[in-house]
């Protein structure tokens, strides 16, 4: 299932699902993208497509998320995990801070469920995984 954005709001929907996507996406697309994370509660940084190195000094977005996403350019979306001030995002589970490469990002995709709508799990489920 490719990330659709917007469904109830109007906003365009797009696509994360054929890897060919990700070569004709803008600036302004992966901005898009950006903004649609922020806006569900995850924290977001921007990343180099190739190194998947930060283009900002990110350690401080674990705590302080991005406001306005518009003040970074975004080669690459890459997601903060841990107990982050907005969203607790327990993708990764190899403990406290991190981050990952996300969609639309070019090479990445998602293959099932998408990042706006997340699952909750209670502190019982988290305890058993």
């Amino acid at each position: 299932m490719g990330v659709a954005g917007g469904a109830s709001d109007g906003q365009k929907t797009f696509s994360m699902q054929d890897k060919d996507t990700f070569k004709m996406l803008s600036g302004q697309e992966i901005l898009k993208a950006t903004q649609r994370y922020l806006g569900v509660g995850l924290s977001v940084i921007p990343c180099h497509r190739k190194t998947k190195k930060p283009t900002i000094s990110w350690k401080h977005h674990q705590e302080n998320p991005i406001i306005d996403a518009t003040a970074f350019e975004w080669p690459g979306i890459a997601i903060i995990c841990g107990k982050v001030f907005v969203y607790p995002c327990y993708i990764e589970t190899r403990g406290e801070g991190g981050y990952f490469l996300a969609a639309p990002t070019s090479g990445y995709s998602i293959t099932q469920g998408d990042f706006l709508n997340l699952p909750v799990i209670s502190a019982q489920e988290r305890t058993i995984l």
